[in-house]
């Protein structure tokens, strides 16, 4: 399925370094500690706990329209709910 993959999309003549990167990538030697930091990372996010009332975050974003930094907080108006969608929109 993966030799498919690289003749549709004409990745067929990266295949020697195609191959280096997919061989490293499941090497046993680095296999464990990526499941182990991936398992621990998991973990810390699920038990992240909020307390209500506490500040909310107030991050920097960029504005799409103008480039310009904001915060996320600046963008919150009274009376609106605030929706921030972390998934995929594809």
């Amino acid at each position: 399925m993966f030799q498919s993959f690289l003749k549709e999309t004409g990745l067929e003549q990266d295949q020697k370094y195609l191959d280096s990167v997919q061989n490293s990538a499941w090497d046993v030697a680095f296999f464990w500690p990526r499941l182990k930091a991936f398992w621990f990372s998991n973990m810390q996010e699920a038990n992240l706990t909020v307390e209500v009332g506490s500040p909310a975050p107030n991050p920097v974003l960029v504005r799409l329209s103008d480039g310009v930094e904001c915060h996320l907080l600046d963008i919150a108006k009274a009376g609106r709910p605030l929706v921030i969608n972390f998934g995929s929109c594809t």
